[in-house]
């Protein structure tokens, strides 16, 4: 199962959209966490009516990149998630793009490849 993790940090509400609307067939669950300071209710009415299975995370401040991606993690593993996919919010993707990843993952585990990490261009 994967995860996808979008860090937001006064994220465009439009760009959220077409993000989350991305990852609704992409993934089995998305994880927004968001850095912004005091954010705006519009996130979350955005990831909640989204048909992404999304969760938002509101840090309430701007705990940093990796502090976000972490809080994300942790609650990905906790799902059983075995794979995850880090995100921001101008991240944007290509129908068929976790499946590429996975493909391409399965691809070297075959060969004996050790993988910490896959990434396309």
């Amino acid at each position: 199962m994967t995860a996808a993790i979008i860090v937001l940090y006064y994220p465009a509400l439009a760009r959220l959209e077409l993000l989350l609307e991305c990852l609704a067939n992409e993934v089995e669950e998305v994880i927004v966490v968001d850095n912004t300071p005091n954010p705006a209710k519009d996130v979350a009415i955005i990831v909640d009516r989204s048909d992404s299975h999304a969760l938002y995370i509101p840090l309430g401040k701007n705990a940093g990149i990796a502090a976000a991606q972490n809080t994300g993690i942790i609650r990905a593993a906790s799902k059983g998630h075995s794979h995850i996919l880090l995100l921001d919010q101008d991240s944007v993707l290509l129908s068929g793009t976790v499946g590429k990843l996975l493909a391409a993952e399965r691809e070297l585990r075959r060969s004996g490849t050790q993988i910490a990490a896959i990434c396309r261009k």
